[in-house]
């Protein structure tokens, strides 16, 4: 089974060492482009939907960070976060 068979599955997927878990940050990665946010944005930084923005062009995102569901910036001013904050 894939990453995503054994996610629908139930199985706990450690995204530090599973060996497949570039696909999910693909198709994560897909998403947030599709909806053009954020100006700064890495790889390994994960985002769980749904996520909520009133700008989305002013927040730079540092490198393996963790942005959990139901999250809401307001960055007109502009929102730093640093790496490996999660």
């Amino acid at each position: 089974m894939d990453i995503f068979e054994r996610e629908l599955a139930g199985e706990v997927i450690d995204p530090q060492t599973d060996p497949e878990f570039n696909k999910f940050l693909a198709v994560q990665r897909q998403s947030c482009e599709l909806t053009k946010l954020f100006a700064e944005y890495d790889e390994r930084t994960m985002l769980i939907p749904p996520f909520y923005t009133d700008f989305g062009k002013n927040t730079r995102i540092g490198k393996g960070c963790m942005i959990q569901q139901g999250c809401v910036f307001f960055d007109r001013g502009g929102i730093t976060i640093g790496d490996n904050v999660p």
